[in-house]
């Protein structure tokens, strides 16, 4: 599928350079780490003041609440993320006559541009690609059909109206990323946890509608979508990884789901569609406590006239603290659509793995009951099947991995752990070997990716699986709920690929090794962490933000 929109000029000279180089020495390991804002905006600055032409954290203003959006413990523990200056490379400048934007950008870097014979098909009706600073500018035409960035998404002139949905929003950043040609901007958020914009930062404020949404304690508004209106008459709807927040797009760790264009006039398409239906069931579960009706007014009645028919074997499943008690969230309604797809269980062990960003506490106040061996996989798997002939996998990154690279240092402020609450749930799946680790110097991926496949090599994740969820949602019950029990708390968004997927690392598809599109599965996935995994070693511990911090804190900073 071609990329819809056009990628606005680059920033030139020093600035181009410095962006472009602190995003090369992460992605592919050259040059120097990236540069000191970027560590802070991961390690919890807590100044007060902010130096002249930042942007001044969340942590530091006392009208904004902020939490741990994953963490399911009990203590809020302060947000990891600083909002770092976006004052360098964010002026647009003109590239020198004769020179393209991409040619200018790799020759700053010293990459020499091939030609690509046989360039990335996109296969419909979705595509994944990682998502990239503003600054970045791919260096090939593989790697532009591979990477987005969030001004790639909203600076498309021909967009009028965007719903966003997330937990954080720096918005005098994310409104530097939209055209001036946009009419509304809705954004969904938990209270709190917005930075807002004035007319001095942007004088698109004045079209933001901002729906702040009460949460309980330890619960978070934690979808992260945007749905786009474009004057074409068509739409889009996209499902980063991300937050709305700059911090947060520095490192390869990111993903963006992306829908091809919709038309508009959908309201009296009346056929199953697994993805209005699970989407539209979604948005009505806004109670009036939750600003339900002006989730309506501003979101649904839009959404709505969406003909989303390309997308109707692609259910968008969810978690929501309300709803209609006949409307499934959570792991119930994973468990009707993974089932809905008629899958026929092997004669081989099965395997399930969960990548995640957040482990949540024990089931239960006491014992070691965990949520996905215990719950999750028992709910998933095909009617009949024995949940001992399943071998569960957790891939999480360890505190080892985390701290001896310091580009997966940098990169470790979004993860949780519960171990320290719960150590003996943690003990045992240590024990039963479910806990695994990508390979030495990989980025902690931000996504959450959960699949399920019956043959391949061990401690590799096989090209072809029998599904793919990705989501927003991490492992906890606030996250998921329970089968059959316990509703989520959390507000939660994602897609269900059931198979056949062909599946590959960004990495794999950048070198050429595989193609989009290249096989005759129904559906691709592109991964941002290798396909390659292995058990933890047995003094292996999962990494976490809090514990991190009071390394840093132990060591003098």
């Amino acid at each position: 599928m071609t990329q819809r929109v056009q990628k606005p000029a680059r920033p030139r000279g020093a600035a181009a350079t410095a962006a472009a180089a602190r995003w090369a020495a992460v992605q592919y390991g050259t040059g120097a780490p990236p540069a000191a804002e970027s560590a802070e905006a991961v390690e919890n600055t807590t100044a007060t003041t902010s130096p002249k032409g930042s942007t001044p954290s969340l942590s530091s203003r006392p009208d904004v609440v902020v939490i741990d959006s994953d963490s399911e413990g009990g203590v809020n523990i302060p947000n990891r993320v600083e909002i770092p200056s976006d004052s360098e490379g964010s002026t647009e400048g003109e590239t020198p006559e004769g020179v393209s934007p991409r040619e200018n950008s790799a020759s700053l870097l010293g990459v020499e541009m091939a030609p690509l014979a046989d360039p990335p098909v996109a296969t419909p009706p979705y595509q994944f690609q990682r998502v990239v600073p503003n600054e970045y500018t791919p260096p090939s035409a593989r790697h532009a059909a591979l990477t987005v960035s969030m001004r790639d998404i909203f600076a498309d002139p021909q967009l009028r109206h965007c719903a966003l949905f997330s937990y954080n929003y720096d918005m005098p950043w994310l409104l530097s990323c939209f055209h001036g040609a946009i009419e509304s901007i809705v954004t969904v958020s938990q209270r709190g946890c917005v930075l807002p914009a004035s007319p001095a930062d942007s004088p698109l404020s004045s079209c933001v509608h901002n729906i702040e949404v009460p949460m309980a304690p330890y619960t978070s508004h934690h979808t992260k979508m945007a749905l786009c209106y474009y004057a074409d008459g068509t739409a889009r709807v996209f499902l980063p990884s991300n937050n709305y927040m700059p911090a947060e797009v520095q490192f390869p760790q990111q993903v963006c789901w992306s829908s091809p264009p919709l038309q508009l006039g959908g309201e009296n398409n009346t056929l199953p569609n697994a993805f209005r239906d699970g989407l539209l069931a979604y948005l009505a579960s806004y109670s009036p406590a939750h600003r339900g009706r002006e989730v309506e007014t501003h979101v649904a009645r839009r959404a709505r006239t969406i003909d989303f028919a390309p997308l109707r074997d692609v259910p968008f499943v969810y978690s929501s603290p309300g709803g209609s008690a006949a409307a499934p969230a959570g792991i119930a309604l994973l468990s009707r659509e993974i089932r809905r797809g008629n899958l026929v269980s092997p004669p081989s062990t099965l395997h399930i793995l969960a990548q995640t960003s957040s482990l949540g506490a024990r089931i239960g106040r006491t014992g070691d009951r965990a949520l996905f061996p215990d719950y999750w996989v028992p709910a998933v798997l095909p009617t009949g099947v024995d949940p001992t002939a399943c071998r569960p996998h957790i891939l999480y990154p360890t505190l080892e991995q985390t701290m001896t690279d310091r580009r997966c240092l940098q990169a470790a402020g979004w993860f949780h752990s519960s171990e320290g609450r719960s150590p003996e749930m943690h003990a045992r799946l240590r024990a039963a070997g479910v806990f695994a680790r990508s390979p030495a110097g990989t980025v902690p991926a931000h996504s959450k990716f959960y699949m399920q496949w019956h043959s391949g090599a061990e401690g590799e994740i096989p090209p072809s699986l029998d599904w793919c969820l990705y989501t927003s949602a991490n492992l906890s019950k606030a996250a998921r709920g329970l089968p059959g029990g316990a509703r989520p708390r959390n507000y939660e968004a994602g897609v269900l690929l059931r198979g056949p997927v062909e599946c590959a690392s960004f990495d794999e598809r950048v070198a050429g090794g595989t193609r989009l599109g290249g096989s005759a599965a129904a559906f691709t996935v592109s991964l941002p962490f290798p396909r390659r995994f292995e058990q933890y070693a047995p003094a292996d511990r999962p990494t976490d933000a809090g514990l991190l911090d009071a390394l840093r804190e132990r060591l003098g900073g």
